[in-house]
């Protein structure tokens, strides 16, 4: 241990480091008293409960900051992936809605067109294509009341034997006379630029 610069009041030896209790023993004649305050080891200053509650609320208050910064930045990354997702599929419906595509057949009018627009638009009728039952050709008519409603630039026309109509009581009408146990035949035509325009039912003849 470190000397101090002291001597021992008895035989003038130097005197060591105060023990913990402000006292000095000489190492040569074993005297014992006590050190000035000078030489004593400074006290740890202990915390307040002042500094001690500050710090506390401090620690309340931090927690829910970095939850609040954490998700904050997690809400603004999905945020844009989603934006980014969205603004990718919006684009072509928004070069479609600046032209009279669905009634046009010149196709050089919509080659902004994607093929992708296309075929969400005809798969939408593709799945009753072929032979159905009556009930399930009730539910395309539905579905073809409901896009010309709805798509007057592009009403979807139903024929049937010398039924030939786009108009919306008549092919609820026709909806009504269907034998919902009957087969049916179903086909689509397209126009020149690859749309769904008419379409085509046939009653078949019942199986023995």
């Amino acid at each position: 241990m470190k000397k101090l610069d002291r001597n021992c009041p008895h035989c003038g030896a130097v005197l060591g480091t105060p023990d913990a209790n402000g006292r000095i023993q000489c190492e040569y004649c074993d005297s014992v008293f006590s050190a000035p305050v000078k030489l004593r080891a400074p006290m740890p200053v202990q915390p307040t409960a002042a500094g001690q509650k500050n710090k506390g609320i401090f620690a309340v208050l931090l927690i829910p900051l970095i939850f609040l910064m954490v998700f904050g930045i997690i809400g603004v990354t999905v945020f844009s992936i989603i934006r980014k997702q969205n603004d990718r599929f919006d684009e072509p419906w928004d070069d479609v809605s600046s032209l009279d595509v669905w009634g046009s057949q010149d196709s050089s009018a919509v080659e902004s067109m994607s093929q992708f627009d296309i075929e969400m638009y005809n798969n939408i009728y593709e799945t009753y294509s072929g032979t159905e039952y009556g009930s399930t050709v009730g539910y395309l008519l539905e579905d073809v009341v409901t896009n010309n409603k709805t798509n007057p630039e592009h009403l979807l026309t139903v024929r049937c034997g010398e039924l030939c109509t786009t108009e919306e009581d008549e092919i609820t009408q026709f909806k009504h006379t269907l034998d919902r146990f009957g087969r049916y035949e179903v086909s689509l035509e397209y126009n020149d630029v690859g749309l769904v325009y008419e379409i085509e039912i046939q009653a078949l003849p019942e199986q023995e």
